[in-house]
């Protein structure tokens, strides 16, 4: 799938640096040494970003669980995670090449969920689970997310269960896609 989609051979021709190799059934990409740690305001190496690219044919568009990092539990949240894995892509590739002089910002649903550290609702307005299909709900600017959001199981019969929520219309007119916070 990923070595199948369109303008993988012009990306890989473009960007010389990158080289790929099968070990087993995996795909391995090299791209270049590893970069040093540092400023976050500064723009990361490019072959990352290509990478990223490359990799959003096959990437899930929720994560399934939380990141374990920390001694005794989660250390971030769904919602975090899921920005996380999307730190690097951009919105300003062109027939697989990054133009380098594009302004267009990568815009992501607003997210939140009960388990975030900050559970706290930024928004008035319309809120519906992210991942599963449930009821919308509206939730005031300030509140904490619920734990948990409600979907019709059997023909009219309702229950409930832990959602990541994302923002479906706000209050006050403004967008509900926004640039990723990492």
């Amino acid at each position: 799938q990923l070595v199948g989609q369109p303008n993988y051979l012009d990306t890989m021709k473009a960007y010389p640096e990158l080289s790929v190799e099968e070990i087993g059934q995996t795909l391995s990409f090299k791209a270049g040494p590893l970069p040093r740690l540092g400023d976050k305001a500064l723009a990361l190496p490019l072959p990352y970003v290509v990478i990223s690219q490359l990799c959003r044919v096959v990437r899930t568009e929720m994560p399934s669980d939380d990141m374990h990092t920390a001694y005794r539990g989660p250390r971030y949240s769904i919602s975090e995670v899921y920005y996380w894995i999307r730190r690097w892509d951009s919105a300003n590739f062109d027939q697989g090449i990054l133009n380098l002089n594009g302004r267009k910002e990568e815009l992501l649903p607003v997210l939140g969920d009960y388990s975030n550290d900050d559970n706290i609702v930024p928004y008035t307005g319309i809120w519906i689970p992210f991942d599963f299909e449930g009821l919308g709900k509206e939730l005031k600017k300030g509140q904490e997310f619920p734990e948990e959001a409600e979907y019709d199981w059997n023909d009219g019969e309702l229950d409930s269960k832990p959602a990541v929520w994302k923002l479906a219309k706000r209050e006050d007119g403004g967008p509900v896609l926004l640039p990723n916070p990492f």
